[in-house]
């Protein structure tokens, strides 16, 4: 059907007038054409109050702010446990501590004085070869310790290096300086370092005793009874100072130690009774006790 034509025959019913006069009808349209299509019109959206937009921001401001409250928080948390961890401490004290217990019939007891627990008097005779006494620090606490090696010739193609209580790198270090500062064939030489007792130490303040002990038992020479060392060892051959020096000293005079290699940087040290100090530079000026 066209709509440019009126249509033929009488008009339909949608198409008469109002049913009351004085009415407008909307479904009427021209006459002859077609009643139009009215669609409903779409409601205007409710413009917001000020109270509930005042609300809205406030409530948008605190949740920005508590959000970044909490960022800041946490990582102020994290810059805590991390400076807490580098420093080996606990909320319940520092981890470097040692505790020391042994088992007896009544239970579990604590050791009070470890002195003379890592060590063993070897009498009269003295220490054999590749035998060194030191005092290593477990936290705040002095251990007198026993560093051993043994030197014997390698059957195999590469000399072996087998170390307990001790870093393996380190010893390894230990042997280059004795081979290229000190004029000891120990390529062919198979190498074993041990710490009587079963003591892990990790600091470098032993590196002395370690470096007499392979001499010692590599000329099979050894070291007059009552002889400590303690002393880190430079690349060089230098010996270099190690924290508390002079508590370590009088931790081992009152054990009974009589004679300690010490390094010369350490700088004067009080007279501690009976021990006698020699102060070297480098680790050749101490293997000429051997």
């Amino acid at each position: 059907m066209s709509y440019n034509n009126p249509p033929i025959g009488p008009p339909q019913a949608s198409q008469q007038g109002p049913l009351n006069p004085g009415q407008p009808n909307f479904n009427q349209g021209p006459p002859g054409y077609p009643p139009p299509m009215f669609y409903p019109m779409p409601m205007q959206p409710q413009q917001p109050s000020f109270f509930s937009r005042f609300g809205s921001a406030i409530l948008i401001t605190l949740g920005t702010t508590l959000f970044g409250l909490s960022l800041l928080l946490n990582f102020w948390l994290l810059v805590a446990v991390a400076a807490r961890s580098n420093t080996g401490s606990s909320q319940f004290g520092s981890t470097q501590e040692v505790g020391l217990f042994e088992m007896t019939g009544s239970g579990l007891l604590q050791v009070t004085d470890p002195g003379q627990l890592f060590v063993r008097p070897y009498g009269s005779e003295g220490p054999p070869s590749g035998s060194v006494l030191t005092c290593a620090m477990q936290g705040s606490r002095c251990l007198l310790l026993e560093t051993q090696a043994l030197t014997s010739n390698s059957v195999i193609g590469s000399a072996r290096r087998k170390v307990s209580g001790v870093s393996g790198d380190r010893v390894a270090m230990i042997i280059a300086v004795l081979e290229k500062r000190c004029d000891l064939r120990l390529a062919d030489q198979d190498v074993y370092v041990n710490v009587a007792g079963g003591v892990k130490v990790a600091e470098p303040g032993i590196d002395l005793a370690i470096a007499m002990a392979i001499a010692s038992a590599h000329m099979n020479r050894p070291l007059p009874p009552g002889t400590m060392a303690v002393g880190e060892l430079g690349l060089g051959g230098e010996v270099r100072s190690v924290a508390q020096l002079e508590q370590r000293l009088r931790e081992a005079s009152r054990l009974g130690v009589s004679h300690a290699v010490i390094p010369h940087a350490a700088g004067p040290i009080p007279a501690l009774g009976g021990l006698a100090l020699h102060s070297v530079r480098r680790l050749n000026q101490a293997l000429a006790d051997l």
